[in-house]
C-alpha cells in the first residue's frame, strides 16, 4: 500500500517479472475513488499504456472527490491487449490488487483542532515490543489506532487513550503506518518494527 493527499500525484513504475524474455504487455489501473466495491464510475480507470516490452510508468491524481481511507487500487497486465473489464477472466496477464491510503487534504501529519495543531512523537522507532506514543499537547476521549502493513491490510485495530502504548510484538519486521484518529480529526504517522 501507500499512502497520498487529496490533490497528490502518485507516481509509479510496472515492471513485468520475467527472468529470461520479455512480451508485449498492456496495462491498466483503476482506483475505486468511492469505495462502492467496483472500477465502473466515471474516472475510477486513471492509467492505461498499449503494448510493449518495456516497464510502464506513470501517474495519477487523487481527485477532490475522493473521501479518506481505504481504496482499492486494481492493476491488470494482459499479453498483446489492454484490457476493458477490471474484472476479466481471462488467460496470459495477470492481475493484483493493492490499497491507496487517501489522508484527506486537511490531514498534514497532524491531528486540527482550531488553530491548535497537534502532534505525536512515536518511540522507539523502530520499535522492538511497544511503540510508545507521546502527543504535545492533551487529548481528550478514544483514540482509534489502526496500524496498516505495507499490503494495505490493518494489522492492527485498537482504541486507546492519550498516554498508552502498542503492543507491537507480534508485527512482523518492516515498514508500517500508523493512522490516529480522534473524533473527525487524523493523524498518520510512520514506523519501523525491528
Amino acid at each position: 500500500s501507500t499512502s497520498a493527499s487529496i490533490g497528490q500525484m502518485v507516481q509509479f513504475i510496472l515492471t513485468p517479472g520475467y527472468v529470461n524474455s520479455s512480451y508485449n504487455e498492456g496495462w491498466v489501473i483503476w482506483v475505486d475513488w468511492n469505495a462502492d466495491g467496483d472500477f465502473a464510475d466515471s474516472g475510477e480507470k486513471v492509467f492505461t499504456k498499449s503494448p510493449s516490452t518495456s516497464a510502464a510508468s506513470g501517474s495519477f491524481t487523487v481527485p477532490a472527490s475522493a473521501s479518506a481511507g481505504e481504496h482499492r487500487v486494481r492493476i491488470q497486465m494482459k499479453y498483446n491487449a489492454i484490457e476493458s473489464s477490471s474484472c476479466a477472466n481471462g488467460s496470459w496477464g495477470e492481475t493484483e490488487d493493492y490499497t491507496l491510503i487517501v489522508l484527506g487534504s486537511s490531514v498534514a501529519g497532524n491531528f486540527a483542532d482550531g488553530q491548535n495543531q497537534l502532534d505525536v512523537q512515536l518511540f522507539p522507532n523502530p520499535a522492538r515490543n511497544t511503540l510508545n506514543l507521546h502527543f504535545d499537547q492533551p487529548v481528550f476521549g478514544t483514540i482509534v489506532a489502526k496500524v496498516y502493513n505495507v499490503l494495505g491490510q490493518v494489522v492492527i485495530h485498537k482504541n486507546i487513550t492519550e498516554g498508552e502504548a502498542l503492543d507491537v510484538d507480534a508485527l512482523q519486521a518492516g515498514y508500517y503506518l500508523l493512522e490516529l484518529e480522534n473524533g473527525p480529526h487524523k493523524l498518520i504517522k510512520k514506523f519501523m518494527k525491528e
